[in-house]
């Protein structure tokens, strides 16, 4: 928050730049990224072992970030990849999403 509290003014100006609410990822949402990915996981070349997905939380405003819930924590995700990360940006953390292959 900013307050300019110029003596040649009869009022003070208050300025708060950016602000937000965290919302929480939600297991329907999380999973239709996944849904959307998964097709686009046959067109990799196949030479490695394993193919990992990183989901990335927005780092703009804070009204973007997103939560990870023990909800999310604790569901098994549908996917054709072998790993699955969700990187958050509240709390700054990369969790692994629990896989049903």
């Amino acid at each position: 928050m900013f307050i300019d509290r110029t003596l040649k003014l009869s009022c003070n100006h208050w300025h708060a730049s950016r602000g937000g609410v965290v919302l929480n990822w939600d297991i329907a949402t999380l999973q239709k990224e996944i849904d959307e990915n998964n097709s686009k996981r046959a067109t990799y070349a196949n030479p490695y072992a394993e193919t990992w997905l990183l989901i990335v939380s927005s780092f703009g405003a804070p009204s973007a970030w997103m939560e990870v819930t023990d909800e999310v924590k604790e569901n098994e995700f549908q996917t054709a990849f072998d790993r699955v990360f969700l990187l958050s940006s509240f709390p700054l953390a990369v969790f692994e999403l629990r896989l049903n292959r």
